[in-house]
């Protein structure tokens, strides 16, 4: 691959080392914050994991002991907070946040833990990810495929959370085969509700009674390129 590129990884695991603040840490955990200000004490969850995935893919890429110890200490954290059904509030604790159970933070936590097994070998987390990815599954999307805004909220349905489901579920069939099925049922969903199809790009949002029909480069477009490359490159991995 290009060093260049790697190089570029290893500048932001070092900035994520020693820049944003430690909100919690123990000799087993650490949770850090949203944005490096010292003033911010609000724990977010899904940003520890996002941490803890990109430190231990780095490790993967460049083995360095550091990185993976860093890399299960965040992820660690988030599942220490992992309700007893197999969810994550938004924020920790959970009245911190009018959020509770929503759709792509979800997917990004249960992306990440998966991530961080599969790069460092450590399957500790692999009960917790199943859990949670089940969660995920029947808990924030409807039946025909539409990404719910929350577990107790279908509205307003997002082309990001499509996307986000269709990345999450297509990971999980490389473990359970049963969730491809799950990922074509929202790319399918989001094609037929979500596309414009003229031009091809995806509306924001739809509500109850209207839809946002503006498009956002990256929130929807890129997301959703993303979502729709990942499901087409599993279609021609299993031919």
């Amino acid at each position: 691959g290009n060093e260049e590129y790697l190089s570029a990884a290893k500048d932001a695991t070092n900035f994520l080392l020693h820049d944003p603040k430690i909100l919690y840490e123990d000799n087993e955990m650490k949770c850090l914050s949203y944005v490096p200000d010292n003033r911010i004490n609000w724990v977010v969850m899904d940003v520890s994991a996002l941490c803890g995935s990109l430190l231990s893919r780095v490790h993967s890429f460049s083995p360095d002991q550091k990185l993976k110890s860093e890399a299960k200490k965040l992820i660690y954290y988030v599942v220490d907070k992992q309700t007893d059904y197999g969810a994550w509030y938004y924020t920790h604790p959970p009245r911190a946040h009018h959020k509770t159970h929503d759709n792509y933070h979800t997917g990004y936590i249960v992306d990440a833990i998966l991530d961080y097994t599969q790069h460092t070998g450590d399957e500790s987390c692999l009960q917790n990810y199943e859990r949670g990815v089940e969660y995920y599954r029947d808990n924030l999307f409807c039946d025909d495929g539409a990404p719910k805004w929350m577990n107790d909220k279908v509205y307003p349905l997002d082309a990001h959370g499509s996307a986000q489901g269709i990345i999450s579920f297509v990971k999980a069939a490389h473990l359970d085969s049963s969730y491809e099925e799950t990922a074509w049922r929202i790319a399918n969903w989001t094609i037929d509700n979500m596309q414009n199809q003229n031009e091809g790009y995806f509306y924001f949002q739809k509500h109850r009674l209207y839809t946002k029909r503006f498009t956002l480069m990256r929130w929807c477009n890129a997301w959703m390129a993303r979502g729709l490359s990942t499901i087409v490159r599993r279609y021609y991995e299993q031919r």
